[in-house]
């Protein structure tokens, strides 16, 4: 992106797992030591984020300045925006939904657009973010400006997930890495089930944080492969929509029924619960799932 040779960067990892120290410091603060006329903006979710990233910088520029060849402009010192003494470059930082006018950027850094789960599930700020997207940070860029979005995914209509499903074929570069490798042609070179950065968390650490935070957390956060909170196959709308009772059930002829049981297993306390699903088909070709609610079945027609 320095040397201009992408100009639309997406970069996904694991919460924990070191993209904002490298991609929203260290980056920026190499950037600026090598190229003084040129200027960066950082936004994430909210403001406080953002100026952290921006003091974590103008900090390191004023303690080391002397060493990077770099000062700041006595004038213009503050967290959110510093400039470059004797040149045109320097840094903003706000937050998304922050104001941004007047202000330009030849690089732009998008880190963690998405607060939390209750942010990523609501339409409503989703759309905001979009818009804010569309309407201030695009209208910022430089003419040989790039943007570089970073953040963990949390909702398949996220702001990283409405870039891809909204670009154009090539135009970004997307970089995704899951905690654990699910096929063996990745960046890294990792075999399929190696974790991202083993020395911090493991194999065995993954495995226990996955039980811990439960199948869509984990696929969206941690796989950087989120799936629609209803399921990825099934949705329960399905099931709502064609619920049968007891009775007219029993009164069915079933060609087929198939019954599967994943038991918990072992001693432990903290054991999955025992799973169990029926599957059935009618003569007619209808499918049938059944659904233990204690006093009913639901079936899925």
């Amino acid at each position: 992106m320095a040397e201009g040779r992408t100009e639309r960067v997406m970069l996904t990892m694991p919460p924990r797992h070191g993209k904002s120290r490298r991609a929203s410091r260290w980056a920026p603060l190499w950037y600026l030591r090598r190229y003084l006329d040129r200027r960066v903006m950082i936004a994430s979710y909210s403001s406080d984020l953002a100026d952290d990233h921006g003091r974590w910088i103008r900090d390191a520029i004023d303690t080391w300045g002397d060493q990077l060849g770099i000062h700041l402009n006595r004038s213009s010192k503050a967290a959110n925006r510093f400039d470059i003494a004797g040149h045109e470059g320097g840094l903003v930082a706000a937050g998304i939904g922050g104001g941004l006018t007047g202000k330009g950027a030849t690089i732009a850094l998008v880190d963690d657009p998405v607060k939390d789960m209750a942010d990523a599930d609501s339409p409503t700020m989703r759309k905001r973010a979009w818009e804010w997207w569309q309407s201030v940070l695009q209208t910022r860029l430089e003419p040989d400006g790039a943007i570089c979005v970073i953040q963990t995914r949390w909702h398949e209509d996220d702001l990283a997930g409405r870039i891809i499903a909204d670009a154009e074929d090539n135009e970004w570069t997307v970089i995704g890495l899951p905690a654990l490798a699910d096929r063996d042609d990745y960046p890294l070179g990792r075999q399929v089930g190696e974790a991202l950065w083993p020395e911090r968390f493991n194999e065995a650490h993954h495995t226990k944080t996955r039980k811990r935070v439960g199948e869509r957390v984990w696929a969206s956060l941690y796989q950087q492969k989120p799936k629609p909170p209803e399921g990825g196959v099934w949705q329960r709308d399905w099931i709502d929509r064609n619920r049968t009772n007891v009775i007219a059930f029993g009164g069915l002829d079933m060609a087929r029924v198939a019954v599967a049981v994943d038991p918990a297993g072992g001693e432990s306390t903290v054991n999955d619960e025992s799973g169990i699903i029926g599957a059935a088909r009618d003569w007619d070709g209808h499918l049938y799932v059944l659904e233990d609610r204690s006093d009913n079945l639901g079936a899925n027609d």
